[in-house]
């Protein structure tokens, strides 16, 4: 694939949308920081400053930054994992059949800062398949 797909602005607020209207919790939170998703948005299309990014790590930063640096009122983790997924589907692979309660606490981890990039590196490369 010569050409990678990535999110803009947009396609993270309407990952937003939709888990608020999936989930009652979500439905009166906000977005609190829109400069800080346009950052990390920044930094998975352009990779880390001084590091070249491979397309690996720019999910991982995806997801972890999202999920850990909360610029949503509630709903970090899902976002970070919808959005994570997003871009994996748009760029042609699929999460292997995971169970929910794996991804739940590795979103948890994720979250408290417990993963760097290079192990949520690992666990997306173990855990996709090409479509």
């Amino acid at each position: 694939m010569s050409e990678n797909w990535y999110p803009d602005f947009n396609d993270i607020v309407d990952v937003f949308k939709k888990l608020q209207n999936e989930f009652k919790d979500l439905r009166k939170e906000n977005l609190m920081d829109e400069r800080a998703i346009k950052s990390i948005l920044n930094k998975v299309k352009y990779g880390l400053p001084f590091k070249r990014s491979d397309f690996w790590e720019k999910t991982a930063i995806l997801w972890h930054d999202i999920s850990y640096e909360h610029h949503f009122s509630n709903g970090n983790k899902r976002v970070g994992y919808f959005a994570m997924r997003l871009f994996l589907k748009k760029n042609g692979y699929n999460l292997k059949k995971i169970s929910d309660d794996e991804i739940i606490d590795f979103c948890l981890e994720i979250a408290k800062g417990n993963l760097d990039y290079d192990t949520i590196v690992l666990w997306l490369i173990k855990n996709n398949n090409k479509k």
